[in-house]
């Protein structure tokens, strides 16, 4: 998968795909959903959408995915910053679905990446997370975080969503933070 998203990542960058509309990667590796930490460690820091030119990447993010609707991203993880300019300054365009399964918790997104991931596509119909939280949390404290770093989530078009966790606060959490009528 590295030496794929290797190649695929500087054109990816550089030129962007105008027309592609559904990006799916899988490297499917349940167990690693439960791993705290990225294996091999070495590979950890090697994102998808990562560039060593950030500033004159950020000056072309809207017209990388222009029409990307579909993003599943199993297994791989992404550099979110990136990821959420992306298509936070796509021209009226959102992602229809959005699948993140079985990351590792140190690749997770952050909770702040993640709501800012969710607002940026308000037309997301399709919403799937299994083993990939975006949530790090004492599991001693029975408080959810959703209260306290982000507001619920306006998703008006929201229709499926599947979740798949191991830890029901974490699951809770999701599922406060989503404001979705059609669910």
């Amino acid at each position: 998968m590295f030496i794929t998203l290797s190649h695929i990542n500087p054109f990816l960058l550089s030129l962007g795909t105008p027309r592609l509309q559904y990006l799916a990667f899988s490297c499917c590796n349940e167990f690693a959903s439960f791993s705290p930490y990225f294996y091999p460690e070495s590979m950890k820091e090697r994102f998808f959408f990562i560039s060593k030119n950030y500033t004159v990447l950020v000056q072309y993010l809207n017209t990388l995915l222009p029409n990307l609707h579909h993003l599943k991203l199993q297994g791989v993880h992404v550099y979110w910053l990136v990821l959420n300019l992306m298509l936070t300054w796509q021209n009226n365009v959102s992602l229809v679905s959005l699948e993140l399964d079985y990351h590792s918790r140190d690749v997770h997104s952050s909770l702040e990446e993640f709501c800012q991931l969710l607002s940026s596509n308000s037309q997301l119909e399709i919403l799937k997370i299994r083993g990939s939280s975006p949530i790090k949390f004492n599991p001693d404290d029975n408080v959810t975080l959703a209260h306290h770093f982000c507001q619920s989530i306006y998703l008006p078009s929201l229709k499926n969503v599947t979740i798949g966790y191991h830890n029901i606060s974490k699951c809770q959490t999701i599922l406060e933070l989503l404001d979705a009528l059609n669910m």
